[in-house]
């Protein structure tokens, strides 16, 4: 009776209850920091570590570990001692290499410099890394390129994953640069292995039953290679018997979104490999003081990822940028040239048109591969942004089809100077477009008459606009067209004029125009020749107005 009555006591706060002495908890992590590298251990095991010492050729993240688990990564190893687990390199920057090494005095061609801006440890076990980065011809006096990159890691989930934002701008200098890769086997001086050059994991040797896995059909390896073309991808397999995989995500903000990818599964040479290749098909040049950014997650976790859980994860990772948030509002940047004259504008005008949907919160894409004409790829578009364009674009009729269908359900087309030079056997083209090329007189300035100043691509520019640029002369127009810019063929300098001057409306040569055509709308402009075009203020309102008029956010 007496103990039951003081255990109520104690209950009800009459007497103290003694309490079992309090133990100092452990946390599950800690960071070590030396001169050269940063890394969250947990259970006496590195998770990730990240080596920045300059005595190196490149930043690089080795290892990668799930919380507990062996190593995913593989540093050096023997086949190719420039393999750095997690790393980013490029191939070629101006011819010279960037991404092998003399394996005696490990060095390449080009060098790839960097300081520590900041390194930030939190006391969640997140992390923030911020480089500068350099890179220039070895002993060259002055940098070719520059790089600010920001690496953010969140600290592991309650499943041991974790997340590893990558953020990197690159600034040309002086001179244009060509980002360039070992050429495919069918180019000039192509190779099997050909196709790489930017984030790259080399997976441990240890790994079990590889795969790769990612959210569009990856295809049939060659000589155990695979590439394809996937908004993301997944190398996974067993370590220590558990299955466990790393997932990069590429976010559709990035040139030439959905990247390809490279990736080799090679259990014979224990050569496990996955590269973000955007450059694959094609080089891409950066004018002088010109700059882009590549973002990617990359996700290091437990199990397998197949299709669905990637295209899961990549939702959450494209809604993390600003121009992202609104799906709807998206377009497709399609540069694709046939046989014939390139314009060396079209790194520009990427670049121009991809900085004026950011501001203007508008998604966008870029391809040249005309096997984006897909009804089902073309169906999230608002309207497809033909820039310089020029001969045949299509590779089969499914793909002229699919472009007529979009048309047809009410999408948006938007051309852009020497896209009325494309498919010029194909009269469905040149009716959509408004009109067919013919020629142009030699670059020079003219006088360009503004026919509606109310229009939002041409509402800026006043009654007249002067302007220095290529007077393209087009026949088979479109007798529907609503003109908003004309110029007089008369006043040009132009010897050949009495061959052919052109088709007009209006006794003037259109120059830029609009019209709705089968159910969509199509804006064009004849303008745009030079790279210097997409630097140009006016230039740029001018095709925002055209885009937006075609996405069908104004009316005409």
């Amino acid at each position: 009776m007496k103990s039951t009555l003081i255990c109520l006591l104690a209950a009800v706060g009459f007497l103290p209850i003694a309490q079992p002495a309090l133990r100092a908890v452990e946390p599950a992590f800690a960071w070590q920091t030396n001169a050269d590298s940063v890394a969250l251990v947990g259970g006496g095991k590195t998770v990730w570590q990240f080596n920045y010492g300059t005595n190196g050729t490149k930043p690089f993240f080795h290892p990668l570990a799930l919380p507990g688990g062996s190593p995913l990564t593989w540093q050096s190893p023997p086949d190719h001692v420039w393999h750095y687990g997690l790393w980013f390199s490029w191939k070629y920057l101006n011819g010279k290499n960037y991404w092998e090494e003399d394996r005696k005095l490990r060095q390449s061609e080009g060098t790839t410099s960097w300081r520590v801006v900041q390194i930030e440890t939190r006391a969640d076990f997140s992390a923030q890394i911020k480089l500068a980065l350099d890179y220039r011809p070895r002993g060259a006096a002055r940098s070719l390129l520059t790089e600010q990159r920001t690496i953010t890691l969140s600290a592991p989930a309650a499943d041991g994953s974790y997340v590893m934002d990558w953020s990197l701008n690159f600034q040309a200098g002086e001179e244009m640069v060509k980002f360039d890769r070992t050429p495919l086997a069918g180019e000039p001086g192509g190779q099997t292995y050909g196709g790489y050059a930017g984030l790259s994991l080399r997976f441990a040797r240890e790994i079990a039953d590889p795969k790769i896995s990612a959210t569009s059909d990856i295809g049939e390896p060659k000589e155990n290679r695979f590439r394809f073309a996937a908004a993301a991808a997944d190398y996974n397999g067993r370590m220590d018997g558990t299955e466990a995989g790393v997932a990069f995500l590429d976010h559709p903000s990035n040139l030439r979104h959905p990247t390809r990818w490279y990736g080799i599964v090679n259990p014979a040479s224990s050569f496990y490999f996955l590269n973000s290749a955007w450059i694959q098909l094609q080089p891409y040049e950066l004018p002088a003081h010109q700059s882009f950014t590549l973002r990617y997650r990359v996700l290091v976790h437990p199990q397998r990822w197949d299709a669905a859980r990637l295209e899961a994860e990549q939702k959450k990772f494209a809604l993390s940028g600003g121009a992202r948030a609104d799906s709807r509002r998206r377009v497709l940047v399609f540069t694709r040239n046939g046989q014939g004259f390139v314009h060396d504008n079209i790194p520009a005008s990427i670049i121009a048109l991809r900085k004026l949907c950011a501001e203007n919160h508008i998604a966008m894409d870029d391809t040249t591969n005309s096997a984006a004409f897909t009804d089902d790829n073309l169906k999230q578009y608002q309207a497809l942004i033909f820039s310089n364009t020029n001969n045949e674009l299509f590779d089969n009729e499914d793909q002229k089809a699919a472009l007529q269908r979009y048309i047809r359900a009410g999408g948006g087309f938007v051309g852009i100077h020497s896209a009325c030079g494309s498919e010029r056997q194909w009269p469905w083209f040149w009716s959509m477009l408004g009109g067919k090329f013919v020629r142009h007189p030699k670059w020079q300035p003219f006088t360009i008459q503004v026919c509606d100043t109310q229009h939002p691509s041409t509402a800026h520019l006043g009654e007249t606009w002067q302007w220095s640029d290529e007077f393209y002369l087009l026949d088979h127009l479109n007798p529907d067209l609503h003109v908003l810019l004309s110029g007089d063929r008369m006043k040009l300098d132009d010897a050949a004029k009495a061959a052919y001057s052109g088709e007009q409306i209006g006794g003037a040569c259109p120059l830029a125009w609009c019209h709705e055509f089968e159910g969509g709308r199509e804006w064009y402009t004849a303008l745009g020749h030079k790279k210097e075009c997409y630097s140009d203020p006016k230039f740029i309102q001018h095709l925002l107005g055209g885009i937006l008029w075609a996405m069908n956010e104004t009316k005409l």
